[in-house]
Formats: C-alpha cells, structure tokens, sequence
C-alpha cells in the first residue's frame, strides 16, 4: 500500500532527526577522545561527567549554622551582642574580670574542663589602657595588621592572623606565659578590634590544654560577634 505524502514527510523528517543527534553523539566522542574534559585536579573526565558538568547546574550544598541554638547576649553598655553555647555560665556583674564598664565572662560548663580551673570566654571594652591588653594604640593596631604572623618560642606575645568581626578587621594574638616564668601558667587567645576609638577585646584563656579543649567553640564564638544598631 502506498504511504500518504504526510506519512513520507514524517518518515523523511524522522531520519533526519536521528542523522543530526547521530552526528551529535559522533562529534561529542571525537572531541572527548582528541580534546577531552579535564577536572581541577587535571584528570580526564569521563563522557558522564562531562554531561553532569555541561548541563546539570547543581545548587551548592549549604553550610549548617552550627550557632544558630545558641543563646544570644546582648551588651547594652558596650552596644553589641554575642552568642555563645547553650549551658554557658554568663556572669557580667561589675568586678568579674578586670573591674572594666560592660566586661563580661562566658564559662563553660565544668565537664568540659580538664581540672579545676576551665577556660573561659571573655569580652571587654576598654577606652583607656590596661596592664592586660598592653597593645591598645592606634598606631599598634595598624602596624599588627599589616605584620606577619610570627609564632616563636621565645615571644610572650605574637600574632596568630588577621580577622574580622562583624566587618571590621581585627588581629588574633596570643599573650602567654614562658616556660621560665615563676607561677601558675597560662595561655590566651585575643582577637583584637577597634571602633569609634574603643578597643574590644574577646578573650579566650586558660592554660595551653584547655585552650586547645574550646578554640574550635571559640572561632564559631566569634562568627556571631556583631554590633549592635
């Protein structure tokens, strides 16, 4: 029986589809096998992946906020908040640290201490200088931005890096004792930063050990710094 001339048009047009998406495949594999693909690492990719490369746009996986279940405090002397872990000790009474307007300590709870003494979280606001935090000047903090970080056996104090804090640049030093030194030991973590002529400092201390316990909770401590309107 003959075909209508609609039917040979449709037969003739599906041959042509198909020769195009055969040349298609054809030229993909020439150009895989003579050119190929390659990864950040400098591998070949396979044909799959070149597909999943070419034509899936894949949403990037986002990062958990690990604090967002942390309990918030608000300083409404020093005009700022910060979170720290549920089940952290706050104590912002006048005297419990370094007698400073608006200083307050976050402890955590004992079992993550590995004696007596644990390490603690302190924050303060200074707008005079302290024996505590003798780099306060303006001239320090830009001269400590712009060094490198300088870690020695021999320093009492040196710069770990450069941070920032809602924004704003900071410096991470340690201040600690030497191995020399008469008395108790101690090792203290400070980020550093400046605004409208005060300086902040958030302090992580404690003996090397305990520091060593906390500092992951401590950098996450500081990711929820900001200023407060």
């Amino acid at each position: 029986m003959k075909k209508s001339g609609q039917e040979r048009g449709l037969a003739g047009l599906m041959v042509v589809l198909g020769m195009i998406l055969l040349a298609g495949m054809l030229t993909g594999a020439y150009v895989m096998t003579h050119y190929g693909l390659y990864n950040s690492d400098g591998s070949r990719m396979s044909a799959g992946d070149a597909f999943d490369y070419t034509f899936l746009d894949k949403p990037p996986t986002p990062t958990p906020d690990l604090t967002r279940d942390w309990m918030t405090y608000p300083s409404k002397i020093n005009h700022y908040v910060i979170r720290v872990p549920q089940g952290w000790r706050v104590d912002d009474s006048v005297g419990s640290f370094i007698n400073s307007s608006g200083e307050v300590v976050f402890t955590p709870p004992a079992g993550l201490s590995l004696d007596r003494t644990t390490a603690k979280v302190t924050v303060v606001a200074l707008t005079s200088p302290n024996t505590r935090y003798p780099l306060n000047s303006r001239d320090q903090f830009t001269q400590w931005l712009n060094e490198p970080a300088s870690p020695s056996a021999s320093e009492r104090i040196f710069k770990l890096a450069n941070a920032q804090l809602d924004g704003l640049e900071a410096v991470e030093y340690v201040s600690r004792s030497l191995p020399t030194d008469n008395g108790a030991q101690y090792y203290n973590i400070v980020t550093w930063l400046q605004k409208d002529s005060i300086n902040y400092y958030i302090e992580l201390s404690g003996t090397l050990d305990q520091v060593n316990q906390i500092r992951d909770t401590y950098e996450q401590i500081l990711t929820t710094f900001r200023f407060a309107n």
